[in-house]
């Protein structure tokens, strides 16, 4: 499922939500904004087998669950002019979503129980945030990774009452001004980064329960990376895929028996990526999602 600005209609930048059925995209519903959308995010709800989609739109954070025929408004969410929304489903199916309020520029999460209700004080980040995303663990608490304070990486947790460091704050050490948070099985984290310590290449760490380990060496990519995205398999092997190939291509790593090793082809097809999403099919095989510069 895929959610994203179209340009194509009118006016330009209405959301839209698309789902492959095994042969063809195909629309759920209608388009579900009158307006122009930024920062859209989807997430997969169990408790009816379909999406749900949160977004800015006009300065507002706005939300909708699709019921499998029309889309249905969630209201709004506090905070100004959300940025970097991320979505989320908690173990008893309710709608999470995670973003930056621009008027604080710093991290909110917001969960939609009939209304929604703020996890933790407002602007719970212990800096201003540039970029992250959310996941849900398997207890259901968010976990959110993010550029803290136009520094390092740092990822916090939500224990039911409160928001806690999961290790230390700025645990990249060096400046990583774009960031992707995974779960491996047992619920632990791997965060990518691009890597200003290794000329912008990709590195990724793992936490053990106690520390943050690095994932093969710093920036393992062939080059610099302007977008990337992590996943971890059934196995626990992590994945990323990002355009760290020359052409800025899109490519897929794997970190398989101590080391990372393309998976396929380095360069998947010849494409100028601007923005990559990748998701994985319950058989661990990745599906990779970009904006191709080269396609109008």
């Amino acid at each position: 499922v895929v959610a994203l600005a179209d340009s194509n209609t009118a006016p330009v930048g209405r959301l839209t939500v698309l789902a492959w059925n095994g042969t063809a995209w195909v629309t759920l519903g209608t388009t579900v904004t009158a307006t122009g959308v930024q920062n859209a995010s989807v997430a997969w709800n169990p408790s009816n087998n379909q999406p749900f989609v949160a977004f800015s739109e006009g300065g507002v954070g706005n939300a909708s669950q699709f019921d499998g025929t029309t889309w249905n408004s969630l209201g709004s969410f506090p905070g100004s002019s959300p940025t970097y929304v991320s979505a989320g489903i908690d173990n008893q199916w309710k709608p999470l979503v995670f973003y930056r309020d621009t008027s604080l520029l710093k991290g909110r999460v917001y969960r939609f129980a009939g209304g929604w209700t703020e996890l933790g004080t407002s602007g719970f980040t212990p800096a201003d945030f540039d970029y992250g995303n959310m996941v849900v663990d398997g207890a259901g608490n968010p976990i959110v990774a993010f550029q803290d304070g136009g520094s390092g990486a740092t990822c916090q947790q939500w224990n039911g009452s409160t928001w806690n460091l999961i290790g230390a704050q700025n645990f990249s050490v060096s400046i990583a001004p774009m960031v992707s948070l995974a779960l491996d099985p047992a619920s632990f984290p791997v965060v990518g980064y691009q890597d200003n310590g290794a000329s912008g290449f990709a590195s990724m760490k793992r936490w053990n329960g106690s520390t943050w380990d690095p994932v093969g060496g710093n920036g393992f990519t062939a080059q610099t990376v302007n977008t990337l995205s992590v996943k971890v398999n059934p196995s626990g092997e992590p994945l990323i895929a990002s355009d760290g190939i020359a052409g800025n291509s899109p490519t897929v790593m794997i970190f398989r028996s101590g080391s990372w090793q393309y998976l396929g082809p380095p360069a998947i097809i010849p494409a100028s990526v601007l923005e990559m999403k990748m998701v994985l099919q319950a058989s661990g095989d990745p599906i990779i999602l970009f904006r191709d510069s080269s396609v109008s």
